[in-house]
């Protein structure tokens, strides 16, 4: 892995960043009526909007897109209006997920990158969550912290793999729906798994699902995409009709989530040349994923969810079926 480094900071940065975000918003919790659509809004500008700022991040690469998110997250510290803290909140992570996700997937061939990177993000997640509901927040150190982060990743170093000479200019629509679709699913999964004790292990489950996504990439450079998708949604399906207990139920929210630096790799091979698309096209299916949940359908049943992990078997099988697997 060429870009090694640069990729450890970049997966270090994107715990702080989500941790930042978690805290610097959970902390103003009950001060509104509005905080659902603060909420929304929120997820709106950090995850759908990373389609369309994909499109500008491809356009001026060169721009410091990461520094700049790094920067806007710090700036939630400030005593800003509701709104406003939502918005640069979002913009921040946004920026930041397409200012090391693009140039990673540009510069490196292989999954593993992209399951190290994505990982930590959600152990950030939950354990900024956590500290805000104990209103411990050291506001100061963690702004500092984030200042020096864009500092550090303003000039990290990337270096390009060797590129092939021709490049596909076509895409296959329906590869990519299907992958639009599966990551849509895997996102309302993620938030009603049928586990009866997840509240209490809340810090277990994130592991796991960190675990799987770090585990998915690396086990796609060894045994390929295909094979590694196939494999862990089948084995995810066996451990959640056996799940009675947490280590099978583990087991199969870390089976699941190895299909999500897949999905990003399988996206990217249909667009090859618009990186920061790709990877915003996805995560605007986790903003979709998301809606039901803070609409209101927080739980479903196991028979439920074994038909959610059957289906995203079957539609990542065509999207892999009808779309470009070339590296």
């Amino acid at each position: 892995m060429k870009n090694g480094k640069a990729l450890i900071v970049g997966a270090i940065g994107h715990f702080l960043v989500d941790f930042a975000c978690a805290t610097f918003l959970l902390r103003h919790n009950g001060e509104t009526i509005w905080w659902m659509e603060l909420l929304i809004f929120y997820n709106f500008c950090a995850f759908a909007l990373q389609m369309p700022m994909g499109i500008l991040v491809d356009r001026w690469p060169a721009f410091p897109w990461a520094a700049c998110g790094v920067l806007l997250c710090a700036a939630g510290a400030l005593p800003l209006p509701l709104a406003a803290l939502g918005l640069i909140l979002g913009l921040g992570n946004a920026a930041y997920h397409l200012g090391i996700g693009k140039p990673l997937m540009d510069a490196e061939p292989g999954s593993a990158a992209l399951g190290i990177f994505v990982a930590p993000g959600a152990l950030g997640i939950t354990l900024g969550t956590l500290v805000a509901r104990l209103d411990s927040v050291m506001v100061l150190p963690l702004t500092l912290f984030l200042i020096l982060l864009a500092l550090v990743v303003n000039r990290l170093p990337w270096k390009p793999q060797e590129r092939q000479e021709e490049v596909n200019s076509s895409f296959s629509l329906i590869s990519s729906v299907c992958l639009f679709l599966v990551v849509i699913l895997r996102s309302f999964a993620g938030f009603t798994w049928p586990l009866p004790w997840k509240v209490q292990a809340l810090i277990p489950l994130t592991l796991a699902a960190a675990g799987g996504k770090a585990a998915g990439g690396i086990a796609a450079d060894l045994w390929g995409l295909e094979k590694t998708a196939r494999v862990s949604l089948g084995l995810s399906f066996f451990c959640f009709w056996i799940s009675n207990g947490m280590i099978t139920g583990l087991a199969g929210v870390f089976l699941f989530n190895m299909t999500m630096p897949l999905c990003l790799k399988q996206m990217h091979r249909q667009f090859p040349q618009h990186a920061g698309f790709a990877f915003g096209f996805l995560t605007f299916a986790l903003f979709l994923g998301f809606v039901p949940v803070i609409l209101g359908i927080t739980a479903v049943t196991k028979a439920q969810m074994l038909i959610l992990i059957a289906l995203s078997w079957l539609v990542l099988c065509l999207a892999f079926r009808w779309g470009h697997n070339h590296a």
